[in-house]
């Protein structure tokens, strides 16, 4: 299993690994390699598991992942929606899953104290009601939760469902990456929210410009209870700020494990991300 770290690594650098595999018949590598799997396949395991999730009281069902920690106890939890590139609708459509955001780390062999989940629709993203419901009465998720601490996170279409489960007053903090936008007049102004929103300031699919507007907005009625990540580019590079190694100052993981007041001021950063992996964060 790759260090989680190197697996950030190379998604900050856009680098796609060919391993090398070593031609010729059975013998005794192949023998070893036999053993090593079955050892490893004897223990138990705490990496992501696949599941058909019921996530309605009527009986619908859904395919998806999640992932607890090896200690049993109550754990902060991290809800993902994926975007509309990953939509689907069997266990092995469901494995597209594993390819971004949060889960890709836990594949790459990363083992925090958070519960994470996600699951898999046909069309667009989950419905955030859909992932609230598992939240609540799933046997493998909510009685490991703390019962406070949740990241409602998602990109894209995925980013536009976490903006419905902030207008929706579901609790917790919410960090939508390139989020698709959704009626202003939908969210309560009467009250603060915790979000941290990540957004390209060249995007053409999911327009910058409304990212700036909402947070604006939500700092205009309860200042400093909004933050905003800008980097220099396009509809991408979401996976570096789901690496548990990007902190400014914290990991958005942190961010969401913390109590649900809003941060203490406002925080507009520019953040550059070079094709090499190098970033250059610049304070506004």
């Amino acid at each position: 299993m790759r260090d989680y770290r190197k697996f950030g690594e190379e998604q900050r650098k856009r680098y796609t690994r060919r391993e090398k595999i070593p031609s010729g018949g059975w013998g005794v590598g192949a023998f070893l390699v036999c053993l090593v799997c079955i050892v490893l396949f004897a223990q138990p395991c705490h990496a992501q598991v696949s599941k058909k999730f019921k996530s309605t009281s009527w009986g619908q069902t859904n395919w998806g992942y999640y992932y607890r920690p090896e200690t049993p106890g109550k754990y902060p939890v991290v809800v993902f929606f994926h975007g509309s590139g990953e939509v689907g609708s069997d266990s092995l459509a469901a494995r597209s899953l594993l390819k971004l955001g949060p889960l890709a780390y836990i594949k790459a062999g990363w083992k925090p104290n958070l519960v994470i989940y996600a699951i898999q629709v046909s069309y667009w993203s989950p419905a955030p009601d859909l992932c609230k419901y598992i939240l609540d009465t799933d046997p493998d998720i909510f009685p490991f939760w703390d019962g406070v601490n949740v990241l409602w996170t998602g990109l894209s279409a995925g980013g536009q469902r976490v903006l419905e489960a902030m207008a929706l007053k579901y609790p917790g903090s919410f960090v939508p990456m390139s989020p698709a936008g959704i009626d202003f007049s939908r969210i309560d102004l009467s009250r603060p929210y915790r979000i941290w929103d990540f957004h390209g300031d060249k995007d053409n699919i999911c327009p910058y410009k409304y990212s700036v507007d909402l947070i604006n907005l939500l700092n205009s009625t309860f200042p400093g209870s909004a933050k905003l990540t800008t980097y220099a580019g396009g509809h991408d590079s979401w996976q570096t700020f789901y690496d548990p190694a990007y902190k400014n100052p914290v990991s958005i993981y942190e961010f969401g494990s913390t109590n649900a007041s809003p941060p203490g001021k406002t925080v507009l950063v520019t953040i550059t991300v070079y094709s090499d992996g190098t970033t250059q964060i610049k304070n506004n």
